[in-house]
């Protein structure tokens, strides 16, 4: 309300950007994880978010070149490494996880978390690692009170993983390195992901309508630069993004509210992505229960002219929620269908957003190029199957269907022999 007396604002230095003051880890610590890595078969480091934070990719990347080793990330850990790169695995866990990236979790002999906090998505709800003396845990965190917390740790160290991991690298050039014969090379790694890719390749080229949500992420990937930045609500969106997005660069690019999974969310993250990185491009995939809670930030987006691609998963209901009706409350369907009168497209054109409705998966790959092409916002309804068609890579429910499946074969395959006509 009033002049202040002094315009002078004081930061300190250090403090204008982060992570401010850097830790690093007890050297004898890092001495004794690289003797651990350097002695297992099936060694895996898995990244969380506070490897990006740290900003640390460039360092991840160089121990797993150095050392060979596979680099696995969490949903929020997207960006520790190049997901194109040759040692990179993609997600793991129970929400985006590749299978066959799950496929090494389980099978490492030893596993270096760097800032995840090892939760139950992590470990598969407590499931990996198995306790017990046959896997080497070790673990690096700036927050002491995550060593150690959900799953014991043979080495663990407090500190920042870029500093850090830089201190492993300076050891690791002090020695000379024999390594012990790996079960992984980077060509092995290749072979275990080609199943994982076909079977992506095969849905994202189906042309039913609904169209599948493969299809959606294949050809966004295939017409974006590296250099977007994508902003996913929870549902639909989250694991298909997770598992099948590969990120072209290291850092923060795919942007996921993990910890909570707050519907709505996407739509005004788009707004402070645009600002953040003015100069990339913001692509902002949208469910439609999320669309019913923060609709309305479409004004936001309008009002500022910010040219940023929203794509609208649109299967008619709360998918996630219904699915676990669909499982575990034996197909009991209440609140999660929508009417089918909305037209999002109208709601867009409302708000001054130009609108795209999406009839024939042919038209994705013109529509999402000019809209990215666009120096103005564009929003993209796309009709998209729901999680009970096209189940996403969820693990819990995919095993779920796996029992399911080989209990109806079972009870089945029982009718057919106690039949007298058999």
């Amino acid at each position: 309300m009033e002049e202040a007396q002094h315009t002078a604002i004081y930061a300190e230095p250090a403090c204008r950007s982060y992570p401010s003051y850097r830790t690093q880890a007890p050297r004898d610590s890092l001495e004794r994880m690289l003797d651990a890595l350097l002695a297992a078969q099936r060694p895996l480091i898995v990244a969380g978010g506070g490897a990006v934070l740290s900003g640390a990719w460039s360092e991840i990347t160089r121990i797993a070149e150095t050392l060979a080793i596979p680099v696995a990330t969490t949903i929020n850990g997207k960006g520790s490494i190049n997901e194109m790169h040759a040692w990179s695995v993609g997600v793991i866990g129970g929400n985006g996880g590749r299978p066959y990236a799950n496929q090494l979790l389980a099978e490492a002999d030893c596993l270096f978390y760097l800032g995840t906090k090892v939760n139950s998505l992590v470990t598969l709800k407590g499931t990996i690692p198995v306790p017990g003396p046959f896997v080497t845990v070790l673990q690096i965190d700036i927050d002491p009170h995550e060593l150690g917390n959900n799953v014991p740790t043979t080495i663990a160290a407090c500190g920042d993983l870029k500093e850090s991991l830089s201190a492993l690298l300076e050891i690791a050039s002090s020695r000379t390195i024999t390594l012990q014969e790996r079960q992984w090379s980077a060509q092995k790694l290749e072979q275990s992901a080609a199943p994982f890719w076909m079977e992506v390749a095969e849905r994202a080229a189906c042309s039913d309508v609904p169209i599948s949500p493969q299809r959606v992420i294949d050809v966004l990937w295939q017409h974006t630069p590296s250099d977007v930045v994508i902003v996913a609500d929870p549902g639909t969106m989250t694991p298909f993004t997770a598992a099948q997005f590969r990120t072209r660069r290291p850092g923060r690019s795919i942007v996921i509210p993990r910890a909570h999974g707050g519907l709505g969310y996407a739509l005004p993250a788009t707004v402070g992505a645009a600002f953040a990185r003015p100069q990339e491009r913001v692509v902002g995939l949208v469910g439609d229960g999320s669309f019913g809670m923060s609709g309305t930030e479409l004004a936001t987006i309008a009002s500022l002219h910010l040219p940023i691609t929203i794509i609208l998963f649109n299967n008619g209901s709360f998918g996630w929620i219904k699915m676990l009706q669909r499982l575990y409350y034996d197909k009991r369907y209440l609140g999660v269908d929508f009417s089918n009168t909305m037209d999002a497209v109208a709601i867009a054109k409302a708000f001054g957003i130009r609108g795209v409705r999406i009839t024939d998966p042919d038209q994705l790959s013109p529509v999402i190029s000019e809209a990215l092409a666009s120096n103005e916002p564009i929003f993209i309804d796309v009709p998209t199957k729901s999680e009970l068609e096209e189940v996403p890579p969820v693990h819990a429910w995919q095993e779920a269907l796996r029992r399911e499946s080989i209990f109806t074969n079972a009870k089945a395959a029982g009718h057919r022999t106690a039949d007298p006509g058999q």
